[in-house]
């Protein structure tokens, strides 16, 4: 699992990302987040609750999950 610094995460993408979702370990959505801006193809997400995560990125009908960790 990455770890989030400072209740953020940065995601690097290359592709521009449709959708970003913050799943908790209950299925439960906390964050979503349709057409997220980039900056320098790095999108950020903050003021997270401390937590285990899913976060499922969306793009061109494509979706990938990493797991994370807030501290």
């Amino acid at each position: 699992p990455n770890p989030a610094v400072n209740n953020e995460i940065n995601i690097y993408s290359e592709t521009n990302l449709e959708e970003i979702q913050l799943i908790n370990l209950n299925g439960q959505l906390i964050q979503q987040i349709q057409k997220p801006k980039a900056v320098n193809n790095t999108y950020q997400l903050q003021n997270l609750p401390d937590g285990f995560y899913i976060l499922k990125m969306t793009s061109g009908g494509q979706s990938a999950a990493k797991k994370i960790i807030v501290n």
